[in-house]
């Protein structure tokens, strides 16, 4: 019953068929070293992602839903704890953008990242992170079990697959999520400026 409400989503999302040519219609990433295709791009919509049911385990070991920041403008992105180059970039990337808000806004702003590793990114390797990164309470970090991993991706439009070595191949995107949880605005590129992230959750930050 579940997968058949995601399907529904998906298609009212516009990304399934971008899910099937990425990862296949088996339940596991490919393990090929082709290079992923671009990432999906799902338009603005009243859609929120908060229908699909995940348990995130965050960096304190506390279960939490993916709308644990309902209400909130949220920052979300997908990553592993291992990552050696892109991951720390994303980090750094929405670092930067955190920087560039007002007080105001600020103070309202969450970060939600996902990672595609539960295995390795338990708790205590988020919690690691956190320190190392040196990020505030807005920040949270969390795993899912591979099967939730893999759905919210697709509704992200964030495509991934495990490599033979235990690392990912993946894409990063930055989606701004508005108070109800509707994509807004994405970065696709980390290495682009973050002014459309800025400004629109300034936007959101004084809607009700």
């Amino acid at each position: 019953m579940r997968r058949i409400a995601l399907v529904s989503i998906l298609v009212a999302a516009g990304v399934v068929g971008c899910r099937e040519r990425t990862v296949g219609t088996s339940a596991a990433p490919s393990l090929d070293s082709a290079p992923l295709p671009a990432p999906s791009t799902p338009p603005r919509s009243d859609l929120s992602i908060y229908v699909l049911s995940m348990t995130l385990t965050d960096q304190n070991g506390e279960k939490v839903g993916l709308d644990v920041f309902r209400g909130k403008p949220v920052f979300v992105g997908m990553f592993y704890g291992t990552c050696p180059s892109a991951c720390p970039m994303l980090i750094s990337t929405i670092k930067q953008a955190m920087s560039k808000l007002d007080a105001a806004t600020a103070a309202e702003v969450r970060v939600l990242l996902v990672s595609f590793d539960p295995v390795r990114d338990t708790p205590e390797a988020l919690r690691a992170i956190v320190t190392r990164r040196e990020l505030d309470p807005r920040w949270k970090l969390a795993s899912a079990p591979e099967d939730q991993v893999r759905d919210l991706a697709a509704l992200l439009g964030v495509q991934y697959r495990r490599l033979p070595d235990g690392n990912f191949s993946h894409t990063s995107s930055i989606v701004l999520l508005n108070r109800a949880g509707a994509i807004d605005t994405r970065l696709d590129d980390t290495a682009q400026p973050v002014n459309s992230l800025v400004v629109r959750a300034r936007a959101i930050s004084v809607t009700n």
